[in-house]
């Protein structure tokens, strides 16, 4: 069992740095972020039969958070958005392995495993409780309201494996001897979930929020947005199955040379959460690897490998476009009168929240809206999952082909070496195209969409290239030793992010309003870290008598690079392009105003002490003891910045920039 607790503070605009208000005026709101969990876990191993061994585990965790807030780093105005979720997870698996021959080897597994969200999001469904309010002049920070909806039902995410694995051993006289693998395997994936967004399908944008006598107050002007995200058909389930066959050979031809040759077949099934089948694609993957001992003594040992890397499919993504389950999406401009606008702050009371978020909701509702029969007011986006959104070919699943090259070997009984070449390229990203030739779709009242094409596109780039080394010296009581990665990331598109996995590639939706060099560069990606160092020292205290138990002193001094970032924000590009016949134009676009690689965070240094003791007390027992002291010499480093980028779009408090052409000027 383990109960974990940290301190966590809400923030606003600015990052809470050792107990400062930040700069505009808003304190930060501290809060202890709880998360218990309990974990129960039992095993069973028998042996029915010589040589065949049948394994059994079951573990079940009962997990909870409290004053949870999604995502786990976001920053709000208030403590409206903190939760009490549960989390409870069961798995149980089974496993054989026999013997059959002296020869041939069998092994087989079977887990099972269920995993729950719990009353992750609010309680409310009103319209005041449970909207949320993002304020735009703050990136878009949020309050008043919870995000996802807790009380309109549990979201579910299990899966099933099969694996059944067999080795052969041939000896083959002047050619060799192999280790054969073969195997199949079969995983079952499935998903519930209805993907409510708030409790009460809308979120509001404000304009700005501003402070009085400590509470704060959302303003809603010109460039207030409402947000509504309606479900219009609850899910059935998601499924997706793969099933794969593989076959590996092991081959040593002498003592100095070997190879491992293999492949592996993909076959993708899924349903997304309609029942429609979205993938059934397949994919061979081959990978050939080749050992050479330069001297025959282990001295020098050279290595060449090339491996093509499947990945799984994705759920979010071959479920993108069903209407199961999945929120639809309309933004509007207000366009009522202004609140709590051009107020200074502290001066004269204002609207209060409750009484704000009701003007505009009367003004949205006075206008006909959301029903677009009779809504007057003009939409600025929309997504309607299983409409606009429609999967026209089998969803791929992504790869990477690989390639190394390497030299290990050792000198003399103590020292040992090894260093490694890493060139990875990713391909088959996942894809979303709005372009003049998609088209549009009706609903059944007759409005029009665009409608957007999911699939796989390797119009954008992802690269990684690595230096992996490794050193070892041992010598009488003492080792040391150092590994030492050097790599570099880059590419134009991530591919995923901390809180929604793999994500679409949008380069191609709307591409008229958009140009590569500003709004998808080349550079270091986000996941880029330039050097990860690690020097280790494990010493066996020779002065301390060995009746006394054994004293070991254990060093690492670790070294990261930050991470890079740049200045991204957004711009208005419709205002210099002609609308080709779209039904919506984006009314911003991401703008990159500097390198996406132009800053990095600090580089963390870190060092470690263990000291380990150990003294056997009977022939079958031994006492084991380690305390460990982490960062010893309190080293700090900033790992996250406000990122925020002040423009047009998205001005702040008291700012006032002018859009610019961003096809032809340099801002």
């Amino acid at each position: 069992r383990s109960a974990n607790t940290s301190q966590a503070q809400v923030t606003f605009a600015d990052a809470k740095v050792n107990g400062q208000t930040p700069v505009g005026g808003y304190p930060g709101i501290p809060f202890q972020f709880g998360d218990p969990e309990k974990r129960y876990q039992g095993k069973l191993t028998i042996t029915p039969f010589p040589n065949h061994t049948i394994a059994g585990s079951y573990m079940k965790i009962n997990e909870g958070n409290t004053n949870y807030i999604y995502p786990s780093a976001a920053a709000n105005f208030d403590a409206a958005g903190l939760i009490s979720r549960q989390l409870p997870e069961d798995t149980m698996s089974i496993s054989y392995n026999g013997v059959l021959t002296k020869d041939l080897f069998l092994e087989g597994l079977f887990s099972n495993r269920h995993f729950t969200f719990e009353n992750s999001g609010t309680t409310y469904t009103d319209l005041i409780n449970g909207t949320i309010i993002r304020d735009r002049s703050r990136g878009n920070i949020r309050g008043n309201s919870a995000t996802f909806c807790g009380i309109c039902g549990p979201e579910k995410r299990d899966n099933q494996d099969i694996l059944v694995k067999g080795t052969y051993f041939l000896s083959a006289g002047s050619l060799g001897s192999h280790s054969i693998v073969a195997g199949y395997d079969n995983f079952d994936g499935k998903r519930h979930a209805n993907n409510y967004q708030s409790g009460s399908n809308y979120r509001l944008f404000a304009t700005t929020t501003s402070l009085y006598n400590g509470d704060v107050y959302p303003s809603f002007g010109s460039n207030a947005i409402v947000y509504y995200t309606p479900i219009y058909t609850l899910t059935q389930g998601t499924n997706t199955r793969t099933n794969s066959g593989f076959v590996n050979d092991r081959w040593q031809l002498n003592d100095r040379l070997s190879f491992n040759l293999g492949v592996r077949y993909d076959k993708n099934d899924a349903q997304n959460s309609i029942g429609a089948t979205t993938a059934n694609d397949s994919a061979f993957s081959p990978r050939i690897a080749a050992n050479f001992d330069v001297t025959g003594k282990g001295d020098v040992r050279v290595a060449a490998s090339y491996a093509h890397y499947v990945g799984g499919l994705q759920d979010s993504q071959q479920d993108g476009a069903s209407s199961g389950g999945q929120p639809a999406i309309f933004e509007w401009y207000y366009g009522g009168p202004n609140i709590n606008v051009g107020v200074p702050a502290g001066t004269v009371p204002p609207v209060s929240k409750a009484d704000a978020m009701l003007q505009v909701f009367n003004w949205f509702f006075a206008q006909g809206c959301p029903d677009f029969s009779t809504c007057s007011v003009p939409l600025i986006y929309a997504s309607v999952p299983g409409l606009n959104r429609v999967i026209t070919q089998t969803l791929k699943s992504p790869y990477a082909r690989e390639y190394t090259v390497g030299v290990n070997g050792n000198v003399g009984s103590s020292f040992s070496y090894r260093a490694d070449f890493v060139r990875r390229d990713f391909h088959d990203f996942y894809n979303l195209v709005i372009d003049p030739q998609t088209g549009f779709v009706s609903d059944v009242t007759g409005k029009k969409y665009d409608l957007g094409i999911i699939g796989n596109t390797n119009d954008v780039q992802r690269n990684y290239t690595g230096l992996q080394t490794q050193f070892q010296y041992r010598w009488n009581w003492l080792t040391v030793g150092a590994n030492w990665t050097w790599s570099h990331t880059l590419g134009s598109f991530d591919g995923e992010n901390a809180t929604s996995g793999p994500i679409q590639n949008d380069s191609q939706t709307y591409p008229e309003y958009k140009q590569v060099a500003w709004y998808a560069p080349y550079g270091s990606m986000a996941t880029d870290q330039r050097h990860r160092v690690r020097l280790l020292a494990s010493a066996d205290l020779p002065f301390i008598p060995k009746a006394l138990g054994n004293f070991n002193l254990g060093l690492v001094e670790a070294y990261d690079t930050g991470a890079p970032y740049g200045a991204v924000g957004t711009v208005r590009s419709y205002l210099y392009v002609t609308n080709p016949g779209y039904i919506t134009r984006p009314a911003s676009v991401t703008y990159w105003y500097t390198a996406r690689d132009a800053f990095r965070t600090d580089s963390i240094k870190r060092t470690d002490l263990a000291l380990t003791y150990t003294i056997k007390l009977f022939s079958t027992v031994e006492l084991f003891v380690q305390p460990q002291v982490i960062n010893v010499f309190n080293a700090q480093g900033l790992i996250a910045v406000d990122q925020t980028v002040r423009t047009a779009v998205s001005p702040g408090t008291g700012n006032t920039f002018q859009n610019f052409h961003p096809f032809t000027t340099t801002p």
